[in-house]
């Protein structure tokens, strides 16, 4: 059975990466999602991906059906050579569900400057191309290795260590003194001579005009985009526009095809006012080969973006992005290996809701490594030094977009806060006896309430009983206390419990009122009547022990009462029940005169 080939292989890995950043949003990709202002103002980033800043993509997507086209003109600067880079591309976007989207990106003009193409491997390569005609590897033999782990290196090359740079006075013109070859990551065989008669006897060197590189690839939202924290996964294939060597040395492409996945998150303060955003991707580079044989090992790429967007109105957004590429894996060995570093500072302006875009902004190549002194070698003069200073590092970009947006409805009205006034039709009762509580609620956004009741201290559950709900269903707004077992202690002090309702709208609004009921124990029981008193003894009657008779005075006759007397009469009487005893006088002649047991009798005229 036959060996795959590489370019299979990486388009089976292609589909399997694809399939792994769609799958996700399977289950969840036609959920409801609000319409945020932030979602109006995702544009297409620079340079041919999916929605975001000017570099840096965002974690939000397109909803279904929405779609973003894009064009740019995009100048910035590279290292080695000095390169000014002018691309125009034009992008795709279309949202293929509410959390999936697609993109594609090409870079249908490009144009490199090189204001040091001797400071490029390629500018010698292709010299040499040319001076001797034909194949170019046919002028230093046939190629050595050809391994798929690194790159074939070539007799006579003078790159010790492999790659594309030629020996010194091969061709007339200055020569690197170096072992290894100088190159840019993106164009490595870009630099064609012109042998015009400046700067020792080249001048600026341009790529041709035409298609750069094409890129494809998918976003998918990990949470929900509009969220305070939105989380995105990224996975793009990056296309040459070109393979042909001839093509290459003008600047067209690598010659190779990248892929690659990116890790974006963000976050979203102040109403989506203030939006960070932060990219982490590692990108497989390819090799770029010929007749089978790898021409050069290209390192991978690590990309660590960030950005801030500040949207101060509705139609305006401010950016600040920081963008980074950092080469890692092995590779060929570079002689001014540089890690491009950019800064942009721009702004986009929107209107209708998002549907126009118009944005630029100024952008800075901060790592600038080419202000060198270096060693040539020019034919009859021996060796000399070269003084290289990098002419410019500013650039700029530009961008115009069209777009189909979901319309951007008015934002709710802010929610107002309920009321409620809690009632009680007795605020004292006995243990044992029921209180029914009503709580009327108001809410100027008729906004339906729920409501939450509570007692303190703590009442059994069964003491609560809902009023007008079905069982099991939360309390509404009446409710009854049954103070049973509250204060059963015939005598005990009163107790009062705190009845609280709390109700919520829903949306954040809030309301409490609350009512004291005092429970008062039982009343203690009467204690029973005494006994009645025994019957008293039958009465017995009082006893006249003797009536004494004196005179008051001197009597008339001694010895004898005579008519005209005046006496005074006693009775000496006891009563044997000790009751106190009542005297009644009477006479049938003459006049007495008292009360009591003592009395003064008149005889006159009793005979």
């Amino acid at each position: 059975m036959g060996a795959r080939s590489p370019a299979r292989v990486r388009v089976r890995a292609l589909v399997l990466l694809f399939a792994s950043v769609g799958s996700p949003c399977a289950g969840f990709a036609q959920q409801p999602r609000p319409i945020e202002p932030a979602n109006q103002t995702a544009s297409t980033t620079t340079g041919g991906t999916s929605t975001g800043l000017f570099l840096t993509l965002g974690a939000r997507t397109l909803r279904r059906g929405e779609y973003t086209f894009s064009t740019s003109w995009s100048n910035f600067d590279r290292d080695p050579g000095d390169l000014d880079i002018n691309q125009i591309p034009v992008s795709f976007t279309l949202g293929l569900t509410n959390r999936l989207e697609l993109f594609v990106t090409a870079n249908v003009f490009q144009q490199v400057t090189s204001r040091q193409p001797f400071a490029l491997s390629g500018y010698q390569f292709h010299g040499v191309r040319k001076a001797f005609g034909g194949d170019p590897f046919v002028a230093f033999g046939l190629p050595v290795g050809g391994r798929e782990t690194a790159a074939a290196f070539f007799p006579l090359s003078g790159a010790r260590l492999g790659g594309v740079l030629p020996p010194p006075g091969s061709f007339f013109g200055p020569a690197l003194l170096a072992d290894r070859p100088s190159f840019v990551h993106e164009w490595p065989f870009f630099g064609p001579a012109t042998f015009l008669s400046r700067e020792l006897g080249f001048d600026l060197q341009r790529s041709a005009n035409g298609l750069g590189d094409m890129t494809v690839g998918l976003k998918a939202a990990l949470t929900e985009p509009s969220g305070a924290f939105p989380i995105a996964l990224a996975a793009l294939l990056r296309l040459p526009s070109a393979r042909h060597l001839e093509a290459l040395a003008r600047g067209r492409s690598s010659g190779a095809t990248d892929v690659g996945v990116l890790l974006i998150s963000g976050q979203n303060y102040l109403n989506h006012r203030l939006r960070l955003v932060q990219n982490i991707g590692y990108i497989h580079s390819g090799d770029p080969k010929l007749s089978g044989v790898k021409l050069l090992d290209r390192r991978d790429q690590l990309l660590l973006n960030a950005g801030v967007e500040i949207a101060p109105v509705q139609w305006l957004v401010l950016i600040a992005e920081w963008a980074n590429t950092i080469y890692v894996a092995s590779g060929t060995p570079s002689l001014n290996a540089v890690n491009p570093s950019d800064l942009l500072l721009g702004a986009r302006l929107y209107g209708y809701e998002g549907r126009i875009q118009v944005g630029g902004g100024w952008r800075r190549f901060l790592n600038q490594s080419d202000a060198r002194t270096i060693p040539v070698f020019q034919p009859g003069l021996g060796v000399s030094t070269l003084d290289i200073s990098s002419r410019d590092v500013n650039g700029f970009v530009f961008n115009f977009a069209l777009a189909r947006r979901a319309s951007l409805l008015p934002p709710p009205p802010p929610n107002r806060a309920p009321s409620v006034t809690l009632f009680v039709d007795r605020a004292e009762v006995r243990d044992g006896e029921r209180v029914t509580l009503e709580a009327r609620a108001f809410d100027p956004d008729n906004d339906v309430l729920t409501y939450v009741w509570a007692v303190e201290p703590p009442v059994p559950r069964e003491a609560m009983q809902a009023i007008g709900v079905p069982p099991g269903a939360p309390p509404g707004n009446r409710l009854v206390l049954d103070t049973t077992g509250l204060n059963p202690t015939p005598g005990a002090p009163p107790r009062t419990f705190t009845v609280t309702v709390h109700v919520e709208d829903g949306r954040g609004g809030t309301a409490s009122d609350r009512r004291a009921i005092t429970v008062t124990a039982p009343t203690p029981p009467t204690p029973p009547p005494p006994p009645p008193p025994p019957p008293p003894p039958p009465n017995r009657p009082p006893v006249i022990q003797a009536i004494e008779v004196a005179h008051v005075g001197t009597p008339q006759v001694p010895g004898q009462i005579t008519d005209g007397d005046l006496l005074r009469v006693r009775a000496i009487a006891q009563d044997p029940d000790g009751d106190v005893l009542v005297y009644r006088w009477s006479a049938t002649a003459g006049r007495w005169v008292g009360i009591g047991s003592e009395i003064t009798f008149d005889t006159a005229g009793i005979t």
